[in-house]
């Protein structure tokens, strides 16, 4: 998977490349748009890839540093607030000041901002997203939950395979690629974290990440 990303990149870049020339020749359309957005589309889904394979391969960095994931999470989370606004969510944010975690500054960032994409795009319309992150006892637990249209009571650990949706038509308006979660899983794997998906109500997701 990581030598097919490097020969994905080049022909990713060209497509790009050319439909600016397009666009600067002829203009922007639906078209040079539609281009644009599977490309950025693909180059993500080949990221995550490639970050998978190389913590299956055990060639992820574990040289860890202090990492204040207070700031760092609500940074992220603050960045959502116009999002909200313009889907007209209703959308609380709970963070505990000062939390400081061992850990990849990178990939927590990049765990935070994968929830909350799943939060955005997977809750029903006009729905709510709620985000805590707080001490427990010795852990520190961050909570992401989201209200959805139909969802079956229990644990949903079937969400972090990769590949997998739940509902493959929204996965195509959304541009899910459906391996999202399993990034989310491996990360917090990586930093010795429990994570559990489950469905309290059947009328909304929580995923909970215990470090």
């Amino acid at each position: 998977i990581t030598d097919a990303s490097h020969e994905l990149k080049t022909p990713v870049a060209i497509i790009k490349a050319n439909t600016e020339v397009i666009e600067m020749e002829d203009g922007e359309s639906e078209w040079t748009h539609s281009i644009n957005k599977q490309a950025d589309r693909l180059t993500s889904l080949t990221e995550k890839m490639v970050l998978l394979s190389r913590m299956d391969e055990g060639s992820f960095n574990k040289d860890f540093i202090d990492v204040n994931v207070s700031d760092l999470f609500g940074e992220i989370c603050e960045s959502y607030e116009p999002i909200a606004v313009k889907m007209n969510k209703t959308y609380s944010i709970d963070i505990e000041d000062g939390i400081v975690i061992k850990g990849d500054e990178s990939n927590l960032s990049q765990m935070m901002s994968l929830l909350m994409d799943n939060a955005f795009k997977y809750s029903d319309a006009d729905g709510n997203i709620n985000v805590s992150f707080k001490k427990v006892n010795r852990n520190k637990v961050l909570k992401v939950s989201n209200s959805v249209d139909n969802i079956s009571e229990g644990n949903h650990d079937e969400l972090f395979e990769r590949f997998y949706r739940r509902d493959k038509s929204r996965n195509s308006k959304t541009g899910g690629s459906g391996i999202g979660l399993s990034v989310v899983q491996a990360i917090a794997q990586s930093h010795k974290a429990t994570i559990t998906a489950k469905s309290r109500d059947g009328k909304s997701i929580e995923f909970k990440v215990v470090f």
